[in-house]
């Protein structure tokens, strides 16, 4: 009967995988009752087949057999069991998370950068089609790494069917199918670290795109030859061309080197109408701008200032160049030019802290148009205020001159704090916010609204050593100081102008020095309150005297009392 057995399970054993029949002996026996078991899961037919060779003898044998061992509890699983099963269970996820992220990752910069650059689709779908590919791959993974593991000997441990089905077993298995998934994921992300993502280069070309039209867009709106947007690498300290009207040009400057490096320097609009007549001048440079042609005659220099993505500090991120006005006689650009290329800047200013994803960008310009609405005299916009401060630094140079001064300063009232006092400008004092303990003549002029003259300022009751004595670091020690308020039409205080004398000037301030000073206080309160109908007259009416309506609004009253101080210096001598 056995050997009916053996032939009977050798046919039925005919399509099982690896199935080798067994010699003859009690060895024998054993492998081929694991074999009918394995050929009964595999293959349930083979059942029928196997039945017809029991007779009712074996089969009482075997039957009391079966149910001798179903009686008997099964031993849970060891831990050392256990282990095994996490690990086997965990090794195959492990690769195909290894496999599914890197995948990914590859595929979806490749797509990103190629198809959603070209017909502009969104990184999210670069990241779906990648998935599905890596997906599509992950399916064959887990059964490769299973092999490669089992080949080294990582496989799982020899259970009963029970023990499989045991609730400690599967929770085993789904927590090392959760580890090797999170590990293998965390893995597959290695290829960040050799990538350059698309990501910066679908930036860049935006970018590229708004500045082409920027460029092209402003040499016809203001009517110049060309324009060319700068930015600047403050690791290499220099200026690099990244856009220009005339795609010839090809720039390279360092800070401080020409027009556009001096206005990156110095955070100062320049406008220049003859080029030739200034220090900046290189003939081999300008003569032929770069064998392109250009003779190069006016300049109009704006800054782009905004937030720094490497450092977070607001400084000067680019400069805007225009080239060669046309149609104004010589006369270079004009007011309304500098005021368009300044709205300009501050919306490519804008742009670019979009891009990089700044919000202190924007934090940066509402804190400037706040310190602008609570400062007297500040114009919104940047072109306006440079003009206005130019202005304001010469009546500063030409105060110290005429009163035989040491330095003139223009301090204007903080709203946001009332006993502060702002350098708004002065033609040798360094910027500072002060207060009243620390400039008691200023605050004090500037409270009571007159005019305030002391002229021994070391044995008077305002003086103070640690202030006075190396004034703001410039070296003057302080012996005089004149200071008369600015005053409104509503009669409120809005700046203190004062003159200020070193030790190495021994003329005091007399009568004529107060009087010159009020007139000149008087008409720059009226700028510093004004409506910006002064700031509305530009072009070439402007122009003809060599300055604008505005510099004349401050000098007008101004001139009178130098000629009489200067009548009166003469005559008294």
């Amino acid at each position: 009967m056995l050997g009916r057995l053996r032939t009977r399970a050798q046919r039925s054993f005919a399509q099982i995988p690896r199935f080798r029949p067994p010699a003859r002996g009690a060895s024998s026996r054993r492998e081929l009752v694991k074999g009918l078991a394995a050929a009964v899961e595999h293959n349930p037919a083979v059942a029928p087949h196997i039945a017809e060779l029991l007779d009712d003898a074996t089969a009482d044998k075997v039957a009391k057999v079966l149910e001798t061992f179903s009686s008997e509890g099964e031993a849970s699983p060891t831990k050392t069991q256990l282990r095994m099963a996490a690990t086997a269970a965990a090794i195959p996820f492990f690769g195909f998370g290894v496999l599914d992220n890197a995948i990914m990752i590859l595929l979806g910069e490749v797509i990103d950068a190629t198809l959603c650059v070209q017909f502009g689709l969104s990184t999210m779908a670069a990241a779906a089609l990648g998935n599905t590919f890596s997906d599509a791959v992950g399916v064959f993974s887990g059964t490769l790494v299973e092999e490669m593991a089992a080949k080294y000997g990582v496989e799982a441990p020899k259970l009963t069917r029970v023990q499989e089905g045991m609730a400690v077993t599967k929770n085993y298995e789904r927590l090392g199918q959760l580890v090797g998934i999170c590990i293998g994921c965390l893995v597959g992300m290695f290829p960040l670290l050799f990538m350059d993502h698309s990501d910066v280069r679908k930036r860049e070309k935006a970018l590229d795109e708004m500045f082409d039209v920027v460029v092209e867009s402003v040499t016809k709106l203001l009517d110049c030859e060309a324009a060319l947007l700068f930015l600047v690498d403050y690791e290499k300290r220099h200026l690099y061309l990244r856009s220009s009207s005339d795609h010839a040009l090809k720039d390279h400057l360092r800070i401080g080197e020409g027009v556009a490096g001096r206005v990156a320097e110095t955070g100062h609009f320049m406008n220049v109408d003859d080029l030739r007549k200034t220090e900046l001048y290189n003939p081999k440079r300008h003569d032929d701008y770069f064998g392109t042609g250009v003779s190069v005659r006016s300049v109009l220099c704006m800054p782009v200032i905004g937030v720094d993505p490497a450092d977070q500090e607001t400084k000067v991120l680019g400069v805007l160049q225009l080239i060669n006005k046309r149609g104004t006689e010589g006369h270079g650009f004009l007011d309304r030019d500098e005021d368009v290329c300044a709205a300009l800047c501050s919306q490519i200013s804008t742009s670019l802290s979009t891009a990089y994803g700044l919000s202190s960008g924007f934090r940066a310009a509402l804190e400037r148009y706040e310190r602008a609405l609570n400062m007297p005299g500040v114009r919104l916009n940047p072109a306006q205020d440079s003009r206005l401060e130019n202005i304001y630094e010469e009546v500063m140079r030409d105060c110290t001159e005429v009163l035989r001064g040491s330095a003139t300063i223009l301090m204007v009232g903080d709203v946001g704090h009332k006993d502060d006092l702002i350098l708004k400008v002065s033609d040798k004092v360094p910027s500072f916010r002060t207060s009243a303990a620390e400039a008691p003549v200023l605050h004090k002029c500037k409270e009571d609204g007159v005019t305030i003259c002391v002229n021994d300022l070391v044995n008077s009751r305002f003086y103070k050593a640690e202030v006075h004595e190396d004034y703001r670091n410039t070296g003057m020690n302080l012996r005089a100081v004149l200071a008369s308020p600015c005053i409104s039409t509503d009669g409120e205080v809005l700046a203190v102008l004062a003159c200020l004398k070193d030790a190495d000037v021994a003329a005091p301030f007399s009568a004529s020095d107060v009087r010159f000073l009020n007139a000149v206080a008087n008409n720059v309160a009226i700028n510093l309150q004004g409506t910006g109908a002064s700031l509305q007259n530009s072009g070439r009416s402007s122009e003809i005297f060599g300055f604008t309506v505005n510099r004349l609004h401050l000098y007008i009253c101004a001139c009178v009392y130098v000629y009489k101080y200067k009548y009166k210096y003469t005559f008294f001598f």
